[in-house]
């Protein structure tokens, strides 16, 4: 019989525990109902935040300028005098030209956009296929050319390249470098005025103002270094015109 009583107060705690659990279970139940009613009331709108930002253009409109074909080669070499023409380069100081209008099917023509512009150029120095020592954009000794290095050969006056260096310029004669009856313009790194684009008389130096529209066709050509440190057999260089506010 006492085995029966200890049996019936060891039950006792087992219902006093499952009766207190039922609250807890309605407790949770009321939370939810209290969720799910407070998810049914619509939140207040939140209009956000918002700026309009304002740009305005030029008044003589936006200025653009394309250049094709995008890529060329300087493949009709002379030696430093002239001479009979080749397809690689000459060293020393061999001059070698790219497309021109009298000898190409598809000359570099340069096409302002529609607002009258001053036409810039710059290029890069050549750099050699292995990416070691480029040649360095130098500029001749004389008035009109823009900033950059001074060609120094030895016995060049301030003309002719020196080692690891080369001289680059354009020209909007018909044929090319070897027809002297068009402007020359420098190339350095610094951008600066294509006489091409000048609208004065062919030949003549003046500005570098293009109107509209206005389209020109030119030549490149570079005078090769007295010697090249590097050997690689592929140089290249990359020209940009620039399409600048008039009288900058």
């Amino acid at each position: 019989m006492e085995l029966r009583h200890h049996r019936v107060v060891i039950d006792r705690p087992d219902g006093r525990r499952r009766r207190r659990a039922r609250p807890v279970g309605c407790s949770v139940l009321v939370v939810t109902a209290l969720l799910l009613a407070g998810s049914a009331v619509p939140a207040a709108a939140d209009t956000g935040g918002s700026a309009t930002g304002y740009v305005q253009l030029p008044q003589d409109g936006l200025r653009s300028i394309s250049a094709n074909p995008p890529g060329f080669d300087y493949d009709s070499c002379y030696g430093i005098d002239g001479g009979q023409a080749q397809a690689t380069v000459e060293i020393p100081n061999g001059i070698c030209q790219g497309p021109y209008p009298n000898n190409a099917s598809e000359p570099i023509t340069i096409v302002n956009g529609a607002a009258s512009a001053d036409i810039l150029v710059e290029a890069t120095e050549f750099d050699p296929s292995d990416g070691s020592t480029p040649w360095t954009l130098c500029v001749p000794d004389g008035p009109g050319t823009p900033p950059g290095p001074l060609c120094d050969a030895s016995g060049g006056g301030g003309y002719f390249p020196g080692t690891d260096q080369a001289w680059l310029q354009l020209t909007n004669a018909p044929g090319g470098y070897w027809d002297y009856h068009g402007d020359q313009t420098t190339v350095s790194t610094t951008p600066s005025c294509d006489e091409a684009f000048d609208l004065f008389v062919l030949g003549q130096a003046g500005a570098c103002v293009a109107a509209g529209g206005q389209a020109q066709e030119e030549t490149p050509f570079f005078r090769a270094p007295q010697s090249s440190t590097d050997q690689s057999p592929v140089f290249s260089n990359t020209i940009t015109w620039i399409a600048a506010p008039p009288g900058s």
